[in-house]
């Protein structure tokens, strides 16, 4: 299955499909998708998601010079639509998923905070909270047996 060019089809706005900064000759991205899209101008094909199961998150590998660098689907599309996302980059930021829904990646969704701001999300850890409910009890490598003493 051939699939269409970003702007073929129904009506987009060039704001929502814009060149990946450093990778301006071979990439863009289109958000006109709650997932988002990377669209290779070698190929003229959107390239396929790889998902990973252990994180739950979309990744793309995107090629320049020969190398191949994989990074988050959520983080592209941060560095593609700066004035989307909520804070701008700093050293050492990871994105965060306002809603906590890892597959929208919409600019409006998302955010750069530090390590500590992602897993503080308040939304993040009520999802936690219920994901591991009931898990640890009775877990053989992180339970021990207590003995109470009484004087």
């Amino acid at each position: 299955m051939v699939r269409k060019r970003p702007g073929e089809g129904k009506e987009k706005s060039m704001e929502q499909i814009r060149p990946i900064p450093g990778y301006e000759e071979f990439y863009l991205i289109d958000i006109t998708t709650k997932e988002g899209k990377c669209f290779s101008k070698r190929t003229g094909e959107y390239l396929s998601d790889q998902y990973s199961e252990r994180d739950n998150r979309n990744y793309w590998g995107l090629y320049k010079d020969g190398k191949q660098i994989r990074q988050q689907s959520a983080r592209w599309i941060a560095i593609t639509f700066p004035e989307l996302v909520e804070n701008e980059y700093f050293e050492g930021a990871v994105i965060d998923h306002k809603d906590t829904d890892r597959m929208n990646n919409q600019p409006s969704n998302l955010r750069w905070v530090t390590p500590k701001g992602n897993s503080n999300n308040p939304l993040t850890m009520i999802h936690n909270a219920e994901a591991h409910k009931g898990v640890f009890v009775n877990h053989p490598k992180l339970s021990k047996a207590v003995e109470q003493y009484s004087v």
